[in-house]
């Protein structure tokens, strides 16, 4: 129930006697009666609320439960704000708790995602490396045996010519000896 201000609505202090109550209602009433203001809905309401606050002030009893009521209103929304500020002030703790939880959470993600692109790096470096070392070996097994085929054919060459030249030696020393003979049959003068 929404609490009314019936000392507001007559328009005289909380203190006022029933004399003074008495005495504003009349005014009131006169002013906004329906029959001065024919057809004008909001004379009619406000004559209407003048009426009730009348009828609450200008009974002892009444009066007494409308202060109560007032008193009630006032503790409720007292209340009311406390329960808000306190419920404010749990959102707001509840808040900062998993800022700071998913601020923790966050910081421990980025600590492992850095030693997995770490160990990621760290492992794709080794792969590299060993990928490396493999080419460089099959490079150098390569031209090891290029350089065995090489050397093997400059060995062959080497051979041949050497048994060519070992061939033209022989020939050269068998025609010397030829020559020498031819020589000494022809007989050489003083060689006797």
């Amino acid at each position: 129930m929404e609490y009314r201000d019936y000392y507001k609505t007559l328009g005289v202090p909380r203190t006022a006697s029933q004399a003074e109550i008495k005495k504003a209602f009349r005014k009131l009433a006169r002013e906004h009666h329906p029959d001065r203001n024919a057809g004008d809905k909001a004379a009619e309401q406000r004559f209407k609320d003048i009426n009730e606050a009348n009828a609450v002030l200008a009974d002892a009893e009444k009066r007494h439960l409308a202060a109560l009521e007032r008193a009630f209103d006032r503790a409720a929304t007292r209340l009311s704000e406390y329960a808000e500020k306190q419920f404010d002030a749990q959102i707001r703790a509840s808040r900062e708790k998993a800022a700071e939880r998913l601020s923790r959470e966050l910081e421990k993600g980025i600590e492992q995602f850095a030693r997995q692109a770490e160990q990621d790096v760290a492992s794709r470096i080794s792969d590299l490396a060993r990928q490396t070392a493999d080419r460089l070996q099959r490079r150098i097994t390569d031209a090891a045996r290029t350089g065995e085929a090489q050397h093997d054919v400059a060995a062959d060459r080497v051979r041949q010519l050497s048994e060519r030249l070992e061939e033209a030696i022989a020939a050269a020393e068998d025609r010397l000896a030829v020559i020498e003979t031819d020589f000494a049959r022809a007989g050489r003068p003083g060689s006797d």
